[in-house]
């Protein structure tokens, strides 16, 4: 239909600013796309992160957090030479650390080891992030107060600008293909369709629809129709730039704020692995049976399993 509704053959070579709008076009649909994807992925494997691995990771971070303590328990009772003190003092720490920050700094006993192999009380850096939030949000709140109406107006015009295309788009192809003015009737079926695809598009405010049927079934003796086409491409293309770079940040936004899930359970194409997910499994269970038996061992041989430690922590983090 789309030849027949034509009166002269397609443009063998499309213009530079139409190969920019269909260039973007595709990349903000597929980004679209990838955006719902991550959304619904996550949304339906979070339950189950939720019910089968996070309960590993905490029983992890307990076998941990267990052996830390036996840890600075032998230490008080064999003691050790001052050039592994160093070393020995820095690995505590950062374990120490990094159970408080699992823990949103809530464990009172982590808080005194931390404390008393630093010299230091632990900063939650949370409350640091929350300092610079509350910040931004006073400057936004300013900024708001400082609001310059002129921006709005701008915003407006613009709107105003595709409000405009919109109608000559319409009222061009409408005119152009009305179905009254078709004596054949298979044209005149085609052309009745194509109306009521174009109005459709129209009603719904959908102009970048009504900008490809603009595209689609412009003749090249058109000359009027292509500069406006043309006209509209450059903005178009403005104004895609800016949604497809706002949708990439909302992808980027939804991979931050996963905590990881999207990097241990996802592959290389953004899709969920069954494989990965059943991996992470396996590997969090044999790391706690390992750091359980190692606490075991600790009570059994302790003098040796210390001095074990010890000889780990200097190799590595040599003198």
């Amino acid at each position: 239909m789309k030849s027949e509704l034509k009166t002269t053959e397609q443009h063998t070579q499309k213009s530079k600013l139409q190969q920019r709008y269909e260039s973007l076009l595709a990349d903000v649909e597929l980004s679209k796309l990838l955006r719902e994807k991550l959304q619904h992925d996550l949304q339906q494997i979070i339950p189950r992160i939720n019910k089968e691995i996070r309960p590993l990771f905490k029983q992890r971070t307990d076998a941990i957090r267990t052996r830390l303590l036996r840890l600075d328990e032998l230490a008080d009772e064999l003691g050790m030479d001052k050039s592994s003190t160093k070393w020995f003092a820095i690995y505590v720490a950062d374990e120490a650390m990094a159970i408080l920050r699992e823990s949103d700094f809530k464990d009172d006993k982590m808080a005194d080891i931390y404390q008393k192999y630093t010299g230091k009380k632990p900063i939650n850096e949370k409350e640091s992030h929350d300092e610079i939030i509350e910040q931004r949000e006073q400057k936004e709140a300013q900024e708001l107060e400082d609001f310059d109406p002129n921006k709005v107006q701008k915003i407006s015009k613009q709107n105003q600008l595709i409000a405009q295309d919109a109608k000559a788009i319409y009222v061009r192809l409408v005119k152009k293909f009305h179905p009254d003015l078709e004596q054949n009737e298979t044209f005149k079926i085609q052309k009745t369709a194509l109306v009521q695809e174009i109005t459709a598009a129209y009603k719904a405010k959908d102009f970048l629809k009504l900008l490809s049927l603009q595209i689609e079934h412009i003749d090249e003796k058109e000359t009027e129709g292509q500069l406006l086409a043309d006209d509209m491409l450059k903005r178009y293309n403005k104004t895609l730039t800016k949604q497809l770079n706002q949708i990439k940040a909302e992808i980027a936004s939804i991979k931050r704020s996963s905590q990881g899930l999207l990097e241990n359970f996802f592959d290389r194409n953004n899709k969920f692995s069954e494989k990965q997910f059943r991996t992470t499994k396996k590997q969090l269970k044999l790391e706690i049976a390992s750091v359980e038996q190692d606490t075991r061992n600790s009570f059994r041989y302790d003098k040796d399993w210390f001095k074990e430690w010890i000889r780990e922590i200097n190799d590595f983090n040599p003198n």
